[in-house]
């Protein structure tokens, strides 16, 4: 067990890779994909384990690869992997259509719910639209698509980078590469669902205990 130490928004937040937790003030939070999984306890349920492992690998080797690109000098001349060559150039397909640029990748975020931090995880992607919109994104290699899904994610990385910046996106979209299939397609956020799910959060890690506040905002954006 390897614990990286990072400072975010005045909060240490420590994290291990291999288990994906977090700490956070000395105080163990649920990653994002944790607490979204409280929405959706089945999702995964009918599928074996040996085939979510290939399928994790997959999508990591496509994040990975991805995030090398967009930090090469030319990301048209990137030579991505063979594995995942096909995906590489429809991302790069997909940034020519829609007009999209990363403005960063793998952001680490903590998100807040009444003066505490309640989760923590890892944003995909930073965009600035054609238009110079900041959007937050996330990049999908699931055999479909799971929109409810995606808009608690996407919702709760709205919320933490209005946190840690002070810049509220102003929207979300997912970036799905599925072998030769590509979407880059708009996700609502569903900011009261995902409030509901901060306050039980809440309760679960501070229980009953009095609340005070700090220097940031007490609420989530709303």
């Amino acid at each position: 067990m390897i614990w990286e130490t990072h400072e975010v928004a005045g909060h240490v937040v420590e994290y291990d890779d291999d288990t994906h937790s977090y700490i956070v003030d000395g105080i163990e939070v649920p990653s994002v994909t944790q607490l979204i999984h409280r929405r959706f306890p089945k999702k995964y349920e009918n599928i074996p384990k040996s085939i979510l492992e290939r399928a994790a690998a997959r999508g990591t080797l496509l994040h990975e690869t991805i995030e090398a690109a967009e930090k090469a000098e030319d990301i048209t001349a990137f030579i991505p992997p063979a594995e995942c060559e096909q995906e590489f150039r429809n991302y790069l397909f997909l940034k020519r259509q829609y007009g999209f640029t990363c403005m960063g990748n793998e952001i680490l975020l903590v998100i807040p719910y009444k003066g505490k931090i309640v989760a923590a995880g890892r944003m995909d992607m930073l965009v600035s639209s054609r238009d110079g919109e900041t959007g937050v994104a996330d990049i999908k290699r699931t055999s479909v698509l799971d929109v409810n899904y995606l808009s608690y994610q996407l919702t709760l990385y709205a919320i933490g980078l209005k946190y840690r910046t002070g810049v509220e996106p102003v929207f979300g979209r997912c970036i799905w590469l599925r072998d030769e299939k590509r979407k880059y397609k708009a996700i609502p956020f569903c900011y009261e669902l995902t409030n509901e799910l901060l306050k039980e959060a809440y309760e679960e890690v501070y229980g009953n205990e009095d609340q005070g506040t700090d220097h940031h905002s007490d609420e989530p954006v709303a």
